[in-house]
């Protein structure tokens, strides 16, 4: 699905980011309340400091994020209380939408960093001056963060 209004053809919505205090009594509320499919096993990213979880809900993808200590760029982030963190977007060139976001006024917060838990995609992180957290990645054949089993 491409994004309504925006000024790049590649850009489609990939999934919502939530941070979480634990993976697991998160995932499980989400997946016996409200019908949520786990994607592929939890997943720890040592770039990022965190463990991920993909939920899937009638095309839905959701991610949940639990920091891996004090030095996990979303540990502060948790401390506030988490919740919905980033909105993410699969493009087909990330250096043009990260030199495209910045032209914007956004800031880079993260470079392009191939990501554990989608097949060693990358990934950047743009922020607006409003604060909002952006995700890229790149595109890839597979509708869903991870591979089918």
């Amino acid at each position: 699905m491409n994004c309504p209004g925006s000024q790049s053809d590649g850009l489609e919505f990939h999934h919502v980011g939530m941070v979480v205090p634990q993976i697991e009594p998160v995932a499980d509320f989400y997946e016996k309340v409200l019908g949520y499919t786990r994607q592929g096993p939890v997943i720890e990213d040592p770039v990022q400091k965190v463990r991920i979880q993909f939920l899937e809900l009638h095309g839905f993808t959701l991610e949940l994020l639990e920091p891996l200590g004090e030095q996990s760029p979303v540990a502060r982030f948790m401390k506030a209380g988490g919740g919905l963190n980033h909105i993410c977007y699969a493009c087909n060139d990330i250096e043009a939408e990260l030199r495209r976001f910045k032209s914007k006024g956004l800031t880079i917060a993260c470079v392009p960093t191939p990501a554990p838990a989608i097949e060693s995609r990358k990934v950047a992180f743009v922020v607006s001056r409003n604060r909002e957290v952006i995700e890229l990645v790149e595109k890839d054949k597979y509708p869903y963060p991870t591979r089918p089993a």
